[in-house]
């Protein structure tokens, strides 16, 4: 049974120093004494002890220690609100692999302890005790989060006796205050997203990283313009989790984002932005190699910025690192995990992405990924078209991308158009009713596009043969105010034709608009 004493209080622990266990780890061995008082107490008579092995603390034996640190301090001394580091006695041995590793600020405080090793030897599960010359327990920590070799367990707070791998670039943060430590540290994550069609739930957690009680304010935007901001209290290491639901009245891509205000040490974790295409495409494969050095194209079809947050290229067994960059509206981001890419397009940008997928030669699924979001993802195959370093390039934006005669292999003489409109679109969305030529194939797909100022809500479409015969009939619900549509002539004979077009929505209007199809 144990007393707890308010006093000093173990800081940080090295259990796991950079180097072999057997030789420079065994050494370097340390655990930070930190004295949150206003008074200077001497731990002459104190214990550290782990499980298995109970050690005096003394001033560290050999002052070539202060071949390191000139300024540092041999005692047992520490003064009000400073850091004493209790090392092993071989730290400064000129047999180690790694001698005096750390680099002390001025005034730390360096003691041992009268015995080979701190405790029986350092460990993840250990758990350690400082106890005053009255047997008392100061303080008991441990087991201890796995950091790595060469990386110290920080603890949070002297009031939150929970430990942390080292943030500092060097491993440590000995005779330093804690680099995990920080007053008003908020973060905010996204938990669940639920789709129901005009509207989106989203679950989202607030948590308080910090070491003290603190107020926070949440912004929720939704396309440019502030929805709702709610404001609440957290404590220490607690987190609250809210439930959102956005409804939808503008067709298209809404750009949503989740912000905190409120003052933090790390504000790279205060902001979450996610889309929603309600009605069109967004962010969308748009064109690729697969043979050769492989790339893939996203293209952004909407009229928003599109804040790309650890969005992620996959296959079915691997997912590229996260993409983490805002993507203009009607902008190109090419991606690639070969570094060969600029030798074949030096004039394009591209982004190098780590553990980038390969993609069969023969066929694939290609998923672009948000948190738990499926974004875009197309199933391709050979038949498609594309070949060794020429890429596959999408037709149109808003055809299915799954539909095989919505590819085909690139016209540009170069392999590819990374970066730039692709070869066989149809280009952009003019106002009114539009098709991108005259005269096609028979079997070839019609693209018909329209832009208008108001929801189109049904397009219904009838073609009539030179005779005014209607020989073909189709209706097509887009429910947005522009896009593209694939009318199918397999059954149509070659010769010349008349598209007769009825637009209704909140308005309505017919188009008229003549075309031939020749048999190859």
């Amino acid at each position: 049974m144990f007393s707890f004493i308010f006093g000093f209080i173990i800081n940080e622990v090295m259990y796991d120093p950079l180097g072999n266990e057997s030789s420079a780890g065994l050494y370097n061995e340390a655990v930070e004494i930190y004295n949150p008082s206003d008074t200077t107490v001497c731990l002459t008579g104190w214990i550290l002890k782990d499980r298995y092995d109970a050690d005096n603390i003394i001033p560290f034996p050999d002052s070539a220690v202060l071949g390191s640190c000139p300024t540092c301090i041999i005692s047992t001394c520490l003064p009000p609100f400073g850091f004493g580091v209790i090392l092993d006695r071989d730290y400064t041995n000129p047999s180690s692999p790694n001698p005096t590793p750390y680099s002390f600020p001025s005034g730390t405080v360096l003691m041992s302890v009268n015995d080979a090793q701190l405790g029986n030897g350092l460990s993840q599960n250990d758990t350690l005790y400082l106890i005053n010359p009255y047997g008392d327990t100061v303080d008991m920590v441990g087991p201890f989060p796995t950091t790595g070799d060469g990386i110290s367990a920080e603890r949070k707070s002297p009031n939150i006796k929970i430990f942390f791998p080292s943030r500092s670039p060097t491993g440590n943060t000995l005779g330093f205050g804690n680099s995990i430590s920080c007053p008003y540290e908020f973060s905010i994550s996204l938990d669940n997203i639920l789709n129901f069609g005009d509207s989106l739930r989203v679950v989202y957690n607030i948590k308080n990283n910090g070491t003290e009680t603190a107020t926070f304010k949440v912004s929720l935007v939704i396309n440019g313009s502030k929805d709702e901001t709610i404001s609440s209290v957290l404590q220490p290491e607690s987190l609250y989790s809210f439930t959102k639901t956005f409804r939808f009245t503008q067709y298209g891509t809404n750009d949503m984002g989740i912000t905190l205000d409120t003052t933090d040490c790390d504000t790279s974790d205060n902001s979450i932005y996610f889309q929603y295409t309600y009605g069109q495409p967004t962010l969308i494969i748009n064109e690729l190699t697969y043979k050769g050095i492989e790339w893939l194209e996203l293209y952004n079809v909407s009229e928003w910025k599109m804040h790309l947050r650890n969005f992620k290229i996959c296959d079915l067994s691997t997912c590229s690192n996260g993409i983490f960059l805002d993507v203009e509206p009607g902008g190109f981001l090419v991606v690639s995990g070969d570094t060969n890419f600029k030798n074949l397009f030096p004039e394009a940008d591209y982004l190098h992405l780590s553990n980038f997928p390969r993609f069969n030669d023969s066929g694939d699924d290609i998923l672009l990924k948000s948190e738990n979001f499926t974004v875009d993802s197309l199933h391709y195959s050979s038949s498609f078209g594309g070949g060794y370093n020429k890429s596959l390039e999408r037709v149109s934006p808003y055809i299915s991308t799954n539909e095989p005669s919505n590819w085909g292999t690139t016209q540009d003489p170069k392999g590819g158009t990374p970066g730039r409109i692709n070869s066989l679109s149809y280009g952009s969305i003019s106002s009114g009713i539009s098709l991108p030529k005259k005269v096609y194939k028979k079997g070839e797909k019609i693209v018909l596009s329209f832009g208008y100022e108001f929801k189109v809500n049904e397009l219904r479409v009838k073609i009539y043969d030179d005779l005014g015969r209607l020989v073909k009939e189709q209706t097509f619900k887009p429910n947005s105010t522009k896009g593209q549509i694939a009318i199918d002539t397999d059954d149509l004979w070659r010769g010349f034709y008349f598209l007769v077009v009825d637009v209704k929505g909140e308005k309505s209007t017919k188009v008229k608009i003549p075309f031939a199809l020749k048999p190859f």
